[in-house]
């Protein structure tokens, strides 16, 4: 590992709040909504508490390798065949959910902004923009997310020019959903918030220490959790509870409703804006997808994985139906398959390290 890869725990913070951020916002109102009712925003303070306790499990795990990705600790910990065999489906889980997100993203612009493009330009543009910046190494990517982060400064100035038409009513009585709808609503906000399972890769790039690490990646989730929670407590005290359940974008339909002399369409001003956080998702899924074939058929570095990734993610992208009913069936495929990859394989690893230094320990003490 060169100095030239690492990364300072400033840039992991932004980072990991790039990679959280998304085009799940768009709608992750609306969703809420359906299941929790205007208890919404509870639900998204109860699921960044989630994440942070699966954040503590992933750094736990890497924390007992601290030079090694989970491409290669996964070996050490399980064995070389099932190593190879976890990290295989690592990289098919980064590649599936590179190709969901290019999937809800074409989607969104072909809706607001383009409705006459042909999709497979908008995957082709989506595909080069973001194979260009994930064939860099995570220093290169994580400077660039400092920077693009800086927008979502804008992002909030634009919501709150809406709040002249906003009723706090609209919020009570807090607590009418009950918590059977609050955990469901629970789920929709963890997997809108995924993208911190990341640190299961890029964990030895970051020269630091490990509390520093903890610290850095909490303060990322904190952040991304309070710009959630305002997202969806603004859309919940501007439309009213009839409304919600039938608007798909609120932030977008609030933003079109305001109308200034000198300024026009709101919406598609912080669309094109939001159109940043997109890629950069899919960049940093195609980088750690590329990291893990690369590190699978023993290149040197990743840049060419990266091509062939998005090649096959544009392919796939063609080729899989990219319906309204079609992406909703598959976002629910990957939302299944992030709990067991987020939360399910780190709990697994980590306990096996834990019983053989038990283990390892126990004959020590006999000797």
């Amino acid at each position: 590992m060169t100095t030239n890869t690492h990364i300072s725990t400033n840039q992991l913070l932004f980072l990991i709040f790039q990679s959280q951020i998304g085009v799940g916002v768009l709608s992750l109102a609306h969703e809420i909504y359906l299941n929790a009712g205007t208890d919404g925003w509870i639900s998204i303070i109860i699921a960044g508490m989630a994440t942070l306790f699966l954040v503590l499990i992933i750094l736990t795990l890497t924390k007992q390798y601290p030079q090694d990705t989970l491409y290669e600790f996964s070996s050490k910990i399980t064995g070389r065949f099932f190593g190879n065999f976890i990290s295989c489906l690592y990289v098919l889980y980064f590649f599936s959910v590179s190709i969901l997100i290019i999937q809800l993203s074409t989607g969104v612009i072909k809706k607001w902004l383009l409705p006459l493009t042909p999709k497979w330009i908008l995957f082709l543009s989506f595909i080069i923009v973001t194979v260009y910046l994930a064939k860099e190494s995570i220093r290169i990517i994580a400077r660039v997310y400092v920077i693009v982060s800086l927008l979502v400064i804008v992002l909030i100035v634009l919501i709150l020019s809406t709040y002249g038409d906003v009723n706090l009513k609209y919020l009570f009585p807090v607590g009418q959903s009950g918590f059977e709808n609050m955990m469901l609503g629970i789920h929709d906000a963890i997997v809108a918030m995924l993208g911190f399972e990341l640190l299961l890769i890029i964990y030895p790039f970051v020269k630091s220490s490990h509390k520093q690490k903890i610290k850095y990646s909490i303060l990322a989730i904190m952040a991304v959790t309070i710009l959630y929670s305002f997202f969806v407590f603004s859309s919940y005290i501007y439309f009213s509870p009839d409304q919600l359940t039938i608007i798909p974008e609120p932030l977008l339909y609030m933003l079109k409703a305001v109308d200034y002399e000198v300024i026009e369409r709101l919406d598609l001003i912080f669309l094109v804006i939001w159109i940043v956080p997109m890629t950069t998702s899919i960049a940093i899924y195609i980088h750690l997808s590329s990291i893990g074939l690369s590190k699978l058929c023993r290149q040197k570095d990743h840049k060419i994985s990266s091509f062939v990734i998005g090649g096959f993610i544009f392919l796939l992208s063609l080729i899989i139906p990219s319906t309204p009913d079609a992406t909703k069936q598959f976002a629910e495929l990957i939302a299944i398959a992030s709990y067991i990859f987020v939360g399910g394989i780190p709990l697994i690893l980590l306990s096996i390290v834990k019983l053989k230094q038990k283990v390892s320990k126990g004959k020590t003490y006999e000797m």
